[in-house]
């Protein structure tokens, strides 16, 4: 087994991966010969990223990932990220926001918006032809199906906003999808917006028209 290190030149980006979030300054290349089921030598390639972060300041390998299994995030001489790249970020943890309130989600995902803040990376937020910040009403649009044991899977049909919910009736349906859009109010509480739920299937528009018309919860 064989090994290199590629350095890479400032400004360097920062990366996320298996709900890690750290500046990518190297990376580790390891070349490994094996043997296939023919009998036949094979190299393998595993490229794994060196970062560094408040704990290691002079660099660690991220043993356990890949860098083609990595999100960039942004520069660190551009320090934000757009709503829709957040969005991407969550996607990767469909069960990212559970907890959020008692703040247990970390331990899922620390892709938080306050941890990327405390970092230095802003969410940045959709503002209109003059440059300021208007009030703005998002609207979702939802997939939902039967799939596996569940009755009700929900997603959204990548919007602003990262929706997935597992239901096994309306009721959960509901309550899940309250609160995952009151988790977004409650982070983005700085801002002025509403997030309003629409679906192609009609059997669903009597219920998302509750939900639309629930006031959300202060956290």
């Amino acid at each position: 087994m064989d090994t290199q290190i590629l350095k890479l030149d400032p400004p360097y980006e920062y990366i996320c991966c298996n709900g890690r979030t750290a500046l990518h300054i190297a990376t580790l290349i390891v070349y490994e010969t094996k043997v296939n089921a023919d009998g036949e030598y094979e190299l393998e390639t595993h490229s794994h990223p060196i970062v560094r972060n408040f704990d290691t300041p002079r660099g660690s390998v991220w043993n356990k990932a890949e860098l083609r299994d990595c999100d960039i995030l942004c520069s660190e001489d551009n320090m934000q990220i757009s709503l829709k790249k957040f969005r991407k970020i969550l996607s990767r943890y469909p069960e990212s926001d559970e907890n959020v309130y008692e703040g247990k989600g970390e331990y899922i995902n620390p892709i938080w918006k306050k941890d990327l803040e405390d970092i230095g990376i802003m969410v940045t937020w959709p503002v209109g032809d003059d440059g300021q910040e208007h009030f703005k009403e998002f609207v979702v649009k939802l997939n939902i199906k039967p799939k596996g044991a569940y009755k009700y899977f929900c997603e959204d049909c990548y919007t602003d906003f990262f929706f997935y919910v597992e239901a096994d009736d309306l009721d959960s349906l509901k309550s899940q999808l309250i609160h995952k859009r009151d988790w977004y109010y409650y982070i983005f509480k700085e801002h002025d917006f509403a997030i309003r739920f629409t679906c192609d299937d009609k059997r669903y528009d009597q219920i998302l028209q509750e939900i639309n018309n629930t006031k959300p919860e202060k956290y």
